[in-house]
């Protein structure tokens, strides 16, 4: 399973997109020089009845909400990441070797990822961010980094792309 990173999307621009109960939000980022800078953004008031407990019920009002802040941010960017609510994620940090090529991490995150999911690997959009160096525990020898590893089910993600 192969997923995209941000990490890997940030060089060439990329519009996040968060959606609340009472507003939609827009902000493109771009990586220069190592860091993150805002090129645009914007948001836009959702009006009533439009978001439920988390939940879309206007698709129409959300997406005129979108375009409305997507036009107010002075924005040509299409490519989006999408903000997922709290609730439908699960998170964990995780403690693997230092030093591994990016490919051997990833394969490892997903063999971790496997130990705190209710559902299958399968049925699960993973991601990951190095953290940084893991604190040194008694007994262990080597490097080891913190992990914080990101997963939603497929299809509340395919949801809010919907």
């Amino acid at each position: 399973m192969k997923n995209m990173s941000i990490r890997r999307l940030l060089g060439r621009g990329l519009l996040g997109v968060d959606i609340g109960q009472d507003f939609v939000r827009v902000i493109e980022l771009v990586r220069r020089r190592g860091t993150l800078a805002c090129r645009h953004c914007g948001s836009a008031a959702l009006a009533p009845g439009i978001m439920l407990e988390g939940n879309i019920e206007d698709v129409q009002g959300l997406a005129d909400a979108l375009r409305q802040a997507w036009r107010d941010s002075g924005s040509g960017c299409i490519r989006v990441a999408l903000a997922m609510p709290a609730t439908a994620l699960i998170t964990h940090a995780i403690r693997l070797p230092a030093g591994l090529p990016e490919e051997q991490l990833e394969m490892l995150v997903e063999l971790e990822a496997a130990h705190y999911m209710p559902f299958p690997l399968e049925d699960a959009n993973l991601d990951f961010f190095t953290l940084g160096p893991a604190a040194p525990l008694a007994g262990k020898d080597g490097l080891e980094i913190d992990v914080l590893l990101v997963a939603a089910r497929r299809a509340s993600v395919q949801r809010r792309l919907d």
